[in-house]
């Protein structure tokens, strides 16, 4: 890091009227200030070069950054994996996130076509892994790689202008030419305490122009490269670092802030940046944070004129995917976004949300419109809304919509009302079942394809459920069932059932067209056939009956006339 550029040789003290207590403290502070090594950058912007390496071990990756006319490069001291950056205009009205090449890290303004205007860049490398790390569902931060390198991340600040990068160039202090001819000693030294009861100027410029009006300045530093350097000389254990307070980079076309370094450790963690509005940080007495507002009424709170959002924004330096999330609110919404799938609000809450719309208790339990959820998943209404839909609405479903397992049969329970007689449905291996309140099974339907109904079994068959209501030929129908093979037989399903006895759907189907399929025979089909064959067979004996009644009738004649025969004769 280089220091200031004009080295002291003599310091001038123009007398206005001040103590000779003054005269010495200003020259004081001026020695302190300009031999004590104030740092200023060496390149066009203040950069930052970082990785995290919490519980990690690193391979050390630095990035050099070069300056032209028309490109910005950057240059990384070791292999690395993908580079983005992130372009941020200080009038916040144009930002750009950007891939570069692995192999060519370079921004160029006229291909960009950057407008003018002064840049914050920040650049993003990931490591060069051989496998991505990964995290598990319920971990933390699982790593494929035992020992994983780091990637790293610069920021700093370039101006454009006229489509062309602004080249840092170094002003000359006007203090130069006055240090040089000005016959004083190069230090002032005070070995006592100073006390100074009018205001001070520090700086090569102090007092030109025709001398300093302080107006309600106490200190006032002045000249073109302002640092206030608090230089630690204590050595370890004790502290041992050494900050800074900064206005605004030395180079020309830098930017403008104030901010607080970390020289030891070359780093720039607190930088205001000119432009900001009034109250973009605020502190109240209550210790609460305010965000662009002088009133915060929380530990936290964040004002805009339009939907307030917090980013939280995972780079990949570490290994680990890049994700970025948006946390925010207003008038429509509150919302968790996800911007790397393309901007989806995964959770939005609307306004006007009922009470404990969702309420997690302690134990887990998950509450849907309750604060004292007792089950694992309890929706509580009492608007008469508290139905459950689920919809699939574009691809078909192959899979169920509804899964249940329990280690042990599936029971569920149907209650009306605050009643507690109930009626439970349950799922086990052999069967499903219904029963009533007393638990005694009023249905069951088994592995293999049975139906156990304890009680009575009734199909609609009101004429108010039918039509084409017609007449059919019962004779036709005895024909065709006699036709109808019957056989015994046992189900595949299970190969030690009952033998059953009965004919062939098909072969039903082929010769009454009856039923939809012909691999399924309705249990009211087959009695209706039986019913009709009967009623066919009651028509011909019905017939048989009038026929043998004619026949008895004439046999009795016939035999009453030959009994009168055989007693008229001698």
């Amino acid at each position: 890091m280089s220091y200031h550029p004009h080295v002291l040789t003599s310091i001038q003290i123009r007398p206005q009227g001040r103590s000779p207590a003054l005269l010495k403290l200003t020259g004081t502070l001026a020695a302190l200030m300009m031999l004590g090594g104030l740092p200023m950058q060496a390149s066009f912007a203040q950069a930052s070069n970082s990785a995290s390496t919490t519980g990690l071990s690193t391979s050390p990756l630095t990035v050099s950054t070069t300056l032209t006319s028309s490109h910005l490069t950057w240059k990384a001291s070791a292999a690395h994996g993908s580079a983005t950056l992130r372009l941020v205009r200080s009038d916040g009205q144009w930002l750009r996130d950007m891939a570069l090449p692995s192999d060519s890290l370079t921004l160029s303004a006229q291909d960009n076509a950057l407008p003018d205007g002064q840049y914050t860049f920040e650049l993003t490398l990931a490591p060069a892994l051989a496998t991505r790390r990964q995290r598990a569902d319920d971990d933390n931060g699982a790593s494929a790689t035992a020992n994983p390198p780091m990637g790293a991340t610069q920021s700093g600040t370039a101006t454009v202008r006229d489509g062309r990068f602004v080249l840092p160039t170094l002003e000359p202090t006007n203090g130069t030419a006055v240090a040089k001819t000005t016959p004083f000693a190069k230090d002032v030294v005070v070995a006592d305490d100073s006390i100074v009861q009018a205001n001070m100027c520090v700086g090569f410029d102090c007092g030109s122009g025709g001398g300093e009006t302080f107006g309600s300045d106490m200190l006032r530093l002045k000249e073109n490269n302002l640092r206030i350097k608090f230089a630690e000389t204590r050595v370890a254990p004790d502290p041992t670092r050494e900050w800074q307070i900064i206005a605004n980079e030395s180079n020309s076309g830098g930017a403008n802030f104030l901010g607080i370094d970390d020289v030891t450790g070359v780093l720039g963690p607190i930088r205001w940046m000119a432009g900001a509005p009034a109250d973009s940080l605020m502190v109240d007495a209550q210790g609460r944070l305010g965000v662009r507002t002088a009133t915060p009424a929380q530990a936290v709170q964040m004002s805009t004129a339009d939907t307030p959002a917090i980013r939280l924004e995972q780079n990949n330096t570490t290994g680990f995917t890049a994700q970025t999330w948006d946390v925010a609110g207003n008038e429509a919404n509150f919302f968790v976004r996800d911007l790397n799938q393309g901007s989806l609000l995964s959770l939005r809450i609307r306004p006007g949300a009922p009470q404990s719309s969702v309420d997690i208790a302690g134990n887990g339990f998950v509450g849907l419109g309750t604060p004292r959820p007792s089950a694992a998943l309890h929706v509580r209404r009492v608007d008469g809304h508290s139905n459950v839909h689920i919809a699939n609405t574009t691809t078909a479903n192959t899979g169920p919509l509804v899964e249940l397992q329990n280690k042990g049969p599936v029971v569920a329970a149907f209650l009306r009302g605050s009643s507690t007689t109930r009626w439970t449905a349950t799922a086990d291996t052999g069967d499903f079942r219904f029963a009533g309140d007393s638990g005694t099974t009023a249905l069951a339907v088994q592995a293999n394809g049975d139906l156990v109904v304890p009680g009575i079994l009734s199909q609609g068959s009101s004429r108010t459920l039918k039509h084409d209501i017609v007449p059919v030929a019962t004779h036709a129908i005895l024909q065709s069932v006699q036709q109808l093979p019957v056989y015994a037989w046992r189900y595949l399903s299970d190969q030690n059932s009952s033998v059953h006895l009965g004919p062939m759907a098909e072969d039903v189907h082929q010769a009454t067209q009856l039923g939809e399929s012909p691999r399924r025979l309705a249990p009211s089909d087959v009695a209706s056939l039986a019913a009709a064959a009967v009623q066919a067979l009651n028509q011909q004996l019905a017939v048989r009956d009038a026929e043998l009644s004619t026949l008895m009738r004439r046999f009795l004649e016939l035999e009453s006339r030959l009994s009168g025969q055989v007693r008229s004769q001698p």
